[in-house]
């Protein structure tokens, strides 16, 4: 209900005495004019806020760029293990064990395992009081695991005649035979993880049954490039 003072002045009153009185508008609903007030201003003030933070349909067309920092560690393998089959005394057969190595290797400069021996691939008598005579040999390599296919492998046989300078690639005078590894500068592209047995071989059992004491060292020499 909306409220409205009116003045009036009465016509025969003696004094000029005022009276006031309230007179009510029918018809009118307080509530919803003050519901359409509030309205009013809702309206405007989410008017305003729309205009304030309106999406910008303008670009920027500078370059811009992000570092993603990648990283892989990878523990280095640089492992040589080898173990002779024997206590030392070759047995009289025409081939035999003699022992094997194991190379696990992750590197990609690679490494090489040299086989040398003290006399060339000859067991040498100690004396020949008794006519005893050197007893050449050859060795032979069974390989069995994974590697490279840039690692050189030694599949075949090796004897006396391999310890020779004429094999420059494969042989160096102090190392001796390589039986494993990089030639040269060339780069792995895969591990090793390998297993190498090595066996003697001799032509004849004959010369292990004739009298004397017969020797030789061999020694195997790994690195890592």
């Amino acid at each position: 209900m909306f409220l409205k003072w009116l003045e009036t002045t009465p016509t025969h009153s003696p004094s000029p005495t005022k009276t006031y009185k309230i007179k009510t508008f029918k018809g009118l609903n307080y509530m919803k004019l003050l519901n359409y007030f509030f309205y009013s201003i809702i309206v405007l003030v989410f008017g305003l806020t729309s205009f304030s933070f309106a999406e910008d349909t303008t670009y920027d067309n500078s370059s811009t760029f992000q570092d993603w920092k990648l990283q892989r560690y990878q523990k280095k393998i640089n492992r040589f293990v080898a173990a002779q089959a024997f206590s030392g005394q070759l047995k009289i057969s025409e081939s035999q064990l003699l022992g094997n190595f194991t190379v696990h290797n992750n590197t990609r400069d690679g490494y090489t395992v040299h086989l040398q021996t003290s006399n060339k691939a000859t067991l040498i008598p100690q004396h020949s009081v008794d006519g005893e005579v050197s007893i050449p040999y050859s060795l032979s390599f069974s390989f069995s695991g994974d590697t490279a296919t840039q690692v050189y492998q030694q599949t075949s046989d090796i004897d006396n005649a391999d310890f020779s300078a004429s094999d420059a690639g494969t042989y160096d005078p102090t190392l001796g035979r390589l039986i494993m590894g990089n030639l040269g500068n060339n780069t792995c592209s895969s591990p090793t993880d390998m297993d190498v047995a090595i066996n003697l071989n001799v032509d004849s059992i004959t010369a292990f049954r004739m009298a004397g004491i017969y020797e030789d060292t061999i020694t195997l020499t790994y690195a890592d490039k």
